[in-house]
């Protein structure tokens, strides 16, 4: 099974783990992201009874946690959350929140997907995997076992940066080198993964639904857009049985 473990994204991680939760911090892009993230995924997950919380029920995969800025409200919105990372200090940052914050129900696991695959036998009602892909190794397989995870009828959430000019201009120019966003280092272009083909790796999944995700960097808000040539979300069902879409690069 092919490896998604990039060990210098992990250790660049595990340097900024302690950051994660300061929402003026080098996350703090990630932090004014989170609304409309967890708005659009909201917007697709088959809600529960008038009387119970919205996600009772729901098991729900978050793969690439980080500190668990998407697990920790889905957990408070009903959901069973299984989060991984694999690096370790974001899991360790993650526990640590989460239990300063009451909420103890998150298995939070220092694991790959693949790992995850191979030791527990398991499928999900939603997989989510948010500003991940960029940063992994073997980024077919990557998500293709994302994939394999969800059961049938489930759901499939993915964010990450196109692949073109603007991306380059605005993702890492723009971002991390003038205006100091992210980190420098944080992103490399040959990585981005362009949408077109992202989608023809989805196998059977039919898409519901794509936006592109724009920042302002003058008032500090993301909203979703037609526009996805800098950073795109994107929800897909599993419809029947994922047909084989083979480990060819992305």
């Amino acid at each position: 099974m092919s490896s998604s473990r990039n060990e210098s994204e992990i250790n660049f991680f595990n340097t900024q783990a302690k950051t994660w939760w300061d929402p003026k911090g080098p996350m703090a892009p990630l932090h004014a992201m989170n609304p409309l993230r967890m708005e659009f995924i909201l917007g697709h997950l088959p809600q529960g009874a008038p009387n119970d919380p919205p996600l009772k029920g729901l098991k729900i995969l978050d793969v690439g946690c980080g500190a668990g800025l998407i697990s920790l409200p889905l957990t408070r919105l009903g959901a069973q959350v299984t989060a991984l990372d694999a690096a370790s200090e974001n899991i360790s940052i993650a526990r640590k929140y989460a239990e300063n914050q009451g909420i103890h129900s998150i298995t939070f696991q220092n694991k790959t997907v693949e790992t995850f695959m191979a030791e527990t036998p398991e499928t999900f009602d939603a997989v989510i995997t948010l500003e991940v892909i960029e940063h992994v190794e073997a980024q077919a397989a990557f998500l293709k076992n994302c994939l394999s995870l969800v059961k049938d009828q489930g759901f499939f959430f993915l964010s990450t940066l196109n692949q073109t000019v603007c991306s380059y201009l605005f993702g890492i120019l723009l971002a991390e080198n003038i205006l100091n966003l992210l980190p420098r280092g944080t992103h490399s272009w040959r990585k981005f993964i362009p949408l077109k083909s992202l989608k023809r790796h989805l196998g059977s999944f039919q898409v519901l639904e794509e936006k592109g995700m724009i920042y302002n960097p003058f008032s500090g808000d993301w909203q979703l857009s037609s526009n996805t040539s800098v950073n795109y979300i994107l929800c897909a069902q599993k419809s029947t049985q994922m047909h084989n879409s083979g480990n060819q690069s992305m």
